[in-house]
């Protein structure tokens, strides 16, 4: 058994946690550990959601497989920390120190890099989508995908294709496009209830269609069976 005692800079013991050596897992949601002294902890599969952890010295912390999401770092020390894997989506790491951090394959989407020192960091593979790195030091930064997509679903994007061509259409057709403000809220709901009576009127005759099909395949087995 380990027992980890978080501490802040004046020594003060902010949190205790005791667990087994091979499997440390920390529940610190929503926690208070401001100025938390991490130095080298072993925070690996850490869940610390929300946890408040400004100014927090996490030099050389291992926190790989670490759930931050929404965590505020802002100002935390995290130089040559391990953050493989993590997942430190809705991050605040404004003006932090991330020089020679290791965050291969990190969940970084939304992160606020602002003004923070990511000197020598490693992001292979990190998903860095719309995080905010305005004022970051990016010297020496070692990146090779940093606009990772999500798995492309084709039938969703087919649809947003569908919507791109139909919202052309419209704008020739009609001269503007579906911000007009020249329609009363009856007026819109009006046109959504034509709509959807069209609507109706094309599943009628797709029913009928599909009736007559199986009807056919019917008729032609039954004429296969007599043959």
């Amino acid at each position: 058994m380990k027992t980890i005692k978080i501490k802040d800079r004046d020594d003060k013991v902010l949190f205790t946690h005791t667990c087994d050596n091979n499997n440390i897992r920390i529940t610190l949601e929503k926690a208070l550990c401001e100025r938390a002294d991490l130095y080298g902890a072993d925070l690996r599969c850490a869940d610390l959601q929300n946890a408040n952890l400004k100014f927090a010295w996490l030099k050389n912390a291992v926190l790989r497989g670490a759930d931050l999401y929404g965590a505020v770092l802002t100002g935390a020390d995290l130089r040559g920390a391990d953050l493989t894997g993590a997942n430190l989506e809705d991050v605040i790491l404004i003006g932090a120190n991330l020089t020679g951090t290791n965050l291969t394959g990190a969940n970084l989407r939304d992160v606020w890099f602002t003004d923070a020192n990511l000197t020598g960091a490693n992001l292979r593979d990190a998903w860095l989508r719309d995080a905010d790195l305005d004022g970051a030091d990016l010297t020496g930064v070692i990146i090779n995908n940093p606009l990772k997509k999500d798995p492309e679903d084709k039938v969703v994007a087919k649809v947003i294709n569908s919507f791109r061509e139909r919202s052309e259409q419209g704008i020739n057709k009609y001269g503007t496009t579906l911000q007009r403000d020249d329609l009363s809220p009856l007026e819109w709901m009006q046109h959504l209830q034509e709509e959807l009576m069209d609507a109706t009127l094309y599943i009628e005759v797709l029913k009928s269609k599909l009736i007559k099909l199986e009807i056919k395949e019917a008729e032609d087995k039954v004429s296969d069976v007599c043959d």
